[in-house]
């Protein structure tokens, strides 16, 4: 491409003083647009040429550009595999995930089921020893001559108890009605009447 004189000039003094130290060129940008072949021909060309040369080494140029050519195509080739790779494990985790919950969930149902029977036999078992510990306050509270009362909402309340006060009787009455049928219903024990 022709070159203009007045441009040439210009670029020459950009380049011999900013930017040099000691006679050194720090950096140069530049942009060269050629299309014909007598563009190559010149001055600029010729510096190009070396410059290449002299990066390049011993290999072909074309074959330098083939190879960048191929490493990028198998770069983008290999991102893209990489990604398929990437998708493909997530699905087969989450595949197996849901397999292993289909397959665990008897064990679960099973395991919750035997917490479940657990804390009922927990609640039994406390149950029964609040009424054996009723039963001791009331026989501690008679030798005191004390009465234990409970109210509506469980809460014991002592009194004094009157002077003909029939203790067998209100020892049998100690628990409500309620409670006793809980006890022989959980327990499975059930008496005849007459025994």
């Amino acid at each position: 491409m022709p070159t203009d004189p007045g441009n040439k000039r210009k670029a020459d003094a950009q380049l011999s003083g900013a930017g040099t130290s000691a006679g050194l060129l720090g950096r140069l940008v530049a942009k060269v647009t050629a299309l014909l072949p007598e563009d190559w021909s010149g001055k600029a060309g010729i510096r190009f040429r070396h410059t290449v040369r002299s990066l390049a080494g011993d290999a072909d140029v074309a074959e330098l550009v083939r190879e960048g050519t191929k490493r990028v195509a198998v770069g983008a080739v290999s991102h893209q595999h990489a990604e398929a790779v990437k998708n493909y494990a997530e699905e087969e985790r989450t595949r197996a995930e849901a397999e292993l919950a289909r397959r665990t969930l008897q064990a679960r149902v099973r395991q919750e089921d035997a917490k479940a029977d657990q804390e009922e036999t927990r609640a039994r078992m406390m149950q029964s020893e609040e009424l054996l510990r009723r039963l001791d306050v009331f026989d501690k509270l008679r030798a005191l001559n004390a009465l234990p009362v409970w109210d509506q909402n469980g809460n014991m309340h002592i009194v004094k108890a009157p002077a003909q006060f029939e203790w067998d009787q209100a020892r049998e009455r100690l628990f409500d009605c309620g409670e006793i049928v809980s006890m022989l219903d959980s327990g499975n024990t059930t008496e005849e009447p007459g025994e």
